[in-house]
């Protein structure tokens, strides 16, 4: 069952998130040869996306806010699995997700969903979900 975290997020600022991921024994899980994601929707059942990131980058909505599957802007940022907190890699089962303040401007206001999932061959474990508020900024 994946961890339930509630994230709120400045609209136009960058954004960092960083969390260990550790088995039941409490000792990190090393990721090597992973892929990782993780979606931004307005809701769960949503068909077009806010946000999408990857360990490739990072895919925005553009001046619309929110794209189908195989479209969208380019952001910068992306996922490094078995990263450090400030997203260099060497520390066994760190996540560490990054987006930049271009990218999260595109962000729709509000209270959106969540999910950050990891891939192994054909295994997936959605580690944490939640809900994703990003609060408008008044600086433009």
């Amino acid at each position: 069952m994946a961890a339930e975290y509630h994230i709120t997020h400045d609209k136009g600022t960058t954004f960092k998130f960083y969390a260990l991921y550790k088995d039941s024994s409490g000792d990190p899980i090393d990721l090597a040869g992973q892929t990782a994601s993780m979606q931004i929707r307005r809701s769960p059942d949503d068909t077009d996306l806010a946000l999408f990131i990857t360990n490739t980058g990072v895919t925005t909505g553009g001046t619309t806010g929110e794209f189908s599957t195989g479209g969208g802007t380019s952001g910068t940022g992306g996922i490094t699995l078995n990263g450090s907190s400030a997203g260099a890699a060497g520390v066994t089962g760190g996540i560490y997700v990054e987006f930049d303040a271009a990218s999260s401007n595109f962000l729709p206001t509000g209270r959106m969903f969540y999910d950050f999932e990891l891939l192994s061959g054909q295994e997936v474990t959605r580690v944490v979900q939640g809900r994703f508020e990003t609060i408008s900024n008044i600086t433009r």
